[in-house]
């Protein structure tokens, strides 16, 4: 990140900006050419579907 000349304060502000909390929530962040942050946030579990009572 030195090298970059970004700051901590700058990778958490991306991960904000992309919805995630935690940097656990991330799957990948990527400098790109322009010094913009691209972040790519985990799969969240999805959540149980129960199917419609049948009356049985």
């Amino acid at each position: 990140m030195r090298n970059e000349r970004l700051t901590l304060d700058d990778v958490h502000a991306a991960l904000r900006a992309a919805g995630c909390l935690h940097t656990h929530e991330v799957q990948l962040a990527t400098i790109e050419t322009n010094g913009q942050i691209t972040v790519v946030p985990r799969q969240r579990p999805s959540s149980v579907q129960l199917a419609p009572d049948d009356g049985i």
